[in-house]
């Protein structure tokens, strides 16, 4: 075998070696994309020496972990309106839950929901609508599941029931408000110019309440073709800290 021959032998076995070298890498680069990405899907915080893991958030059959709400044709007396997330545990361990809301518009105003906690207190408690947000559970056991419940519900004509203004609220002369001094709530008078140095020590009666949210929803929702609320939550699952 002459010099060239053993050249070109030489040649053909480099290339054999690095074919199967960079199918290789390639390989570990899909993989490791695809890891990359149904971690962040999940938004999971992933240990490698734990068991198996396996979560998905379904939706309508649709994985997901960003649950958007849209609520409209609200009024008082509306039928409920429910929105339910089901989280699975597909693995071998515990799973804890939880959420936090990470947008919300009502009326077209962006609601600050710095202190999300306090944002839904607020409008399970100040509103005449009621907005519940729960969870079935707080923990999910390996292969079972836990519910994410969106509920809205607006009760007609309470007559015992009073509601303190804040920024959503515009000022109407059709109105009576009220100011409050321990649980005896009195009419006051209001004028267009002291309403807005006036507003957040001031109460309307269940009934006017209603009708405010009423209307101002559905003119809304007619002038913008958009939703009256509307709210984006993140939900996380995670290893729990208790197995």
């Amino acid at each position: 075998m002459n010099q060239d021959e053993i050249k070109e032998k030489r040649k053909r076995r480099r290339r054999k070696l690095i074919f199967p070298l960079l199918f290789i890498l390639f390989t570990l680069s899909i993989n490791a994309y695809a890891w990359f990405a149904f971690i962040s899907q999940a938004t999971l915080n992933v240990d490698m020496s734990v068991a198996s893991w396996d979560v998905d958030f379904t939706e309508n059959d649709v994985v997901t972990n960003s649950v958007n709400v849209a609520i409209t044709d609200m009024m008082p007396g509306m039928l409920d309106y429910n929105h339910t997330v089901q989280i699975n545990n597909n693995g071998e361990v515990k799973a804890d839950v939880d959420y936090w809301l990470t947008e919300m518009k009502v009326l077209g105003n962006t609601i600050n929901v710095t202190n999300s906690d306090q944002v839904l207190t607020n409008f399970r408690t100040k509103y005449p609508f009621v907005l519940s947000i729960t969870t079935s559970s707080d923990t999910i056991n390996p292969n079972s599941s836990a519910n994410f419940n969106i509920n809205l519900s607006w009760e007609y004509e309470n007559t015992s029931k009073y509601y303190q203004l804040d920024s959503l609220y515009t000022y109407n002369p059709a109105y009576q408000y009220f100011t409050k001094s321990g649980s005896t709530y009195t009419e006051a008078t209001v004028t267009e110019d002291s309403y807005p140095t006036m507003r957040d020590n001031l109460y309307l009666y269940k009934d006017d309440a209603d009708t405010y949210f009423g209307e101002a929803c559905g003119k809304y929702e007619n002038d913008t073709d958009l939703p009256c609320i509307e709210m984006k939550f993140k939900v996380v699952v995670q290893q729990s800290s208790t197995q």
